[in-house]
C-alpha cells in the first residue's frame, strides 16, 4: 500500500546517484536494482537498517530512512 510516486521521488533523491536513474549500475561496485522485486529490495534495505547486513556506504544511508520510506 506504499505510495509509488513518493518512492520514486525518494529513489531519485537517495538511490540514483549510486545505482543510476533507472536502477542500472553506474559503476562495477554498485549492484543493479532494475528488475529486482519490490520485496527483494525492501528485504535488503531492512537488513541494512537493522544491522543484519552491513555495508560502509549503504548502512548509514538506509538507517536515516523511516520504515515508511523503505516501504515506498
Amino acid at each position: 500500500a506504499a505510495d509509488r510516486s513518493e518512492g520514486a521521488a525518494l529513489a531519485a533523491e537517495v538511490c540514483a546517484s549510486c545505482h543510476g536513474e533507472i536502477g542500472l549500475v553506474v559503476s562495477d561496485v554498485n549492484p543493479k536494482l532494475a528488475g529486482q522485486t519490490a520485496e527483494a529490495v525492501y528485504k535488503q534495505l531492512s537488513d541494512y537498517r537493522t544491522g543484519a547486513r552491513v555495508h560502509p556506504d549503504m548502512t548509514p544511508v538506509v538507517q536515516r530512512l523511516s520504515g515508511e520510506q523503505l516501504a515506498q
